[in-house]
C-alpha cells in the first residue's frame, strides 16, 4: 500500500494541514459532491428468495451443483480441477477463494439476468490466491467488506495472481484499501469491457476507492470504466504504485482528498482515454508523482477545492499526440499545477480551464515546463490566465499562448 500523501503547504496557506480534522472531512465531502459521487453507497444485499437462486455447473466435467444460497459455488470450486470452467446462474452469496486456475462465467437467464457473487458484507467477496490464473466473464462482484485486520484490503476482489475480467462489474464494495479491487505485489489484473463503480466511502476507505494497484503490481484497462468510487484520502478512482495502463477507457465521477480520479506513483500510461468530472481537495483529475504519459487523451471537467483541478505534477508528466486538458477548475493551476516536477507538452492543448487566483492553464511551482508545438488558450485566472510561473523554468518551442483572461503569462520569457 502506498503511504498516505502529505501535501506540500501552499504558498497562500491553503494546504490541508492548515485545517482541523472536521474541516478536512467537510472538504472531502464537498469535493465528492462536486464530482457527482454518491458518498458511502453500497449495493443492497440480495433478498432471501433471490439468494436461493445460486446454480453452478462445471461445464468441463459435466457436473451440476444443487441450487442454494451460495454453497453450490463453494462446493464447485472445491471439486473443480485446475483449468475447469464453472458457469454461474443467479446470485451466489458468500465469500470465495480461488486457489487453482479457474474460469467463472456468468450465464444470464430471464429470471436471473445478472449473475452475481455477493459477499453480503462478510469479508472480501472473491480472493484470487498467488500464482493462480483466474478469469471472470459476465459477472457482478458486490457486497464485499474488508475493513479490519487481517483483511483490510480488497472489498470486492483481492488479487495475488493473474486475473482477467471480461464484460464484468465490480460495484458496491468497501475496504480500507482497494475497496473495489486490490491488486497486490506481483499480481496482474486486466479489465476488458468491464466496470468498477460505486465502491468505497469517505469515512472508511483510505486508498483506492475503485482500484488499488500495489508496488510491483500490473493493472490494464481496455475499453473499461472506473466511475463513482470514493476514497476519504487517496485515489478515488485508482491509486497506483506499480504499472497502470488505460486503453480507450474512462475514469469519471470519482472523489477523494488527493487525486480524485487517479493518484499515481509508479508508471501510468493513458492512451486514447478520458479522465473527467472527478473531484478532490488537491489534484481533481490526476495526481502524478511517478511517471505519467498521456497519449491522445483528455483530462476535462475535473475540480479541486484548492489547487490542480486537472493534473498535479510531482514527477515526470508528458502529454503528447493531441492530448487535451480542458474545462477544469481550482483556485490555482486549474488545468495543470506543476509542483517541482517535469512537465512536457508535445502537440497538445490546454484550454478553457478556470482558476479563481493564478494559473488558469498552467501553474509552475519550482519545476520545469516545456511546450513544443502546443497551445494554451481560452483559460481564465486573476493572474497568469494562460501560464503562471512562480518559481522554475518555462520553455516555449513553436507553441501558442493566446486568448487567455485576464492575461496570457506571468514571468514567462518570450510569452
Amino acid at each position: 500500500m502506498l503511504g498516505l500523501i502529505r501535501s506540500q503547504a501552499h504558498e497562500e496557506g491553503v494546504g490541508m494541514g492548515a485545517y482541523s480534522a472536521p474541516q478536512r472531512v467537510r472538504a472531502v465531502f464537498r469535493v465528492m459532491v462536486l464530482a457527482g459521487v454518491v458518498v458511502g453507497a453500497v449495493a443492497p444485499a440480495a433478498s432471501a428468495s433471490s439468494a436461493r437462486s445460486c446454480r453452478v455447473t462445471n461445464v468441463t466435467q459435466g457436473t451440476h451443483f444443487p441450487p442454494n444460497s451460495g454453497q453450490a459455488l463453494t462446493a464447485a470450486i472445491a471439486a473443480a480441477m485446475p483449468g475447469d470452467q464453472l458457469n454461474v446462474v443467479g446470485i451466489c452469496t458468500g465469500t470465495y477463494t480461488l486457489d487453482k486456475d479457474l474460469a467463472l462465467t456468468g450465464i444470464s437467464k430471464t429470471q436471473f439476468p445478472t449473475p452475481t457473487l455477493d459477499g453480503q458484507q462478510a469479508g472480501t467477496t472473491l480472493t484470487v490466491a498467488p500464482s493462480v490464473a483466474a478469469a471472470l466473464t459476465n459477472l457482478t462482484i458486490t457486497g464485499g467488506a474488508a475493513g479490519g485486520l487481517p483483511s483490510f484490503a480488497g472489498g470486492g476482489i483481492e488479487n495475488g495472481g493473474t486475473l482477467t475480467l471480461d464484460s464484468s462489474t465490480v460495484s458496491g464494495n468497501t475496504a480500507a484499501v482497494g475497496a473495489g479491487i486490490n491488486n497486490t505485489n506481483g499480481g496482474t489484473v486486466t479489465l476488458n469491457f468491464s466496470t468498477v463503480s460505486g465502491n468505497g466511502n469517505f469515512l472508511d476507505t483510505v486508498a483506492g476507492g475503485g482500484i488499488q494497484n500495489a508496488n510491483g503490481g500490473t493493472v490494464t484497462l481496455n475499453s473499461s470504466t472506473v466511475s463513482g468510487n470514493v476514497s476519504g484520502h487517496d485515489g478515488g478512482g485508482i491509486e497506483n504504485g506499480g504499472t497502470l495502463t488505460l486503453n480507450s477507457s474512462t475514469v469519471s465521477g470519482n472523489g477523494a482528498n488527493h487525486g480524485g480520479g487517479i493518484l499515481g506513483g509508479g508508471t501510468v500510461t493513458v492512451h486514447s482515454s478520458m479522465v473527467n468530472d472527478n473531484g478532490a481537495s488537491i489534484g481533481g483529475g490526476i495526481w502524478a508523482f511517478g511517471t505519467l504519459t498521456l497519449e491522445d487523451s483528455t483530462v476535462s471537467g475535473n475540480s479541486a477545492e484548492f489547487f490542480a483541478g486537472g493534473i498535479l505534477v510531482g514527477g515526470a508528466v508528458t502529454l503528447k499526440d493531441s492530448s487535451t486538458v480542458s474545462g477544469n477548475t481550482a483556485i490555482d493551476g486549474a488545468g495543470i499545477y506543476n509542483q517541482g516536477g517535469t512537465l512536457t507538452l508535445d502537440s497538445s492543448t490546454v484550454s478553457g480551464n478556470t482558476a479563481s487566483s493564478k494559473g488558469g492553464g498552467i501553474y509552475n511551482d519550482g519545476g520545469a515546463v516545456t511546450l513544443t508545438s502546443s497551445t494554451v488558450s481560452g483559460n481564465t485566472a486573476f493572474a497568469g490566465g494562460g501560464l503562471y510561473n512562480d518559481v522554475g523554468t518555462v520553455t516555449l518551442v513553436d507553441s501558442i499562448v493566446s486568448g487567455n483572461i485576464l492575461d496570457n503569462c506571468v514571468n514567462v520569457p518570450g510569452c
